[in-house]
């Protein structure tokens, strides 16, 4: 079970990935986690691969996403 405070670490290190074009960090990839209690706001989900993750979106950000289930994203 992933916690939330592990998921915004990998958000976090997602968004340096993103900064230094791959240098430091890590590409977000999660699979099959709640996402319901995560603000994703604050984050690029930009090239991210996450499948089959529950959320409550609170974002418009991401307007499309607005459904229960993310089966597939990878922007």
């Amino acid at each position: 079970m992933t916690t939330d405070i592990e998921i915004i670490s990998q958000l976090e290190s997602h968004r340096l990935w993103i900064e230094t074009i791959g240098e430091q960090g890590e590409k977000l990839g999660i699979d099959e986690i709640d996402l319901r209690n995560v603000d994703l706001s604050q984050y690029s989900l930009d090239q991210a691969y996450i499948t089959a993750c529950w959320h409550k979106l609170k974002s418009q950000r991401y307007p499309f996403i607005f459904i229960h289930q993310l089966l597939y994203l990878q922007i």
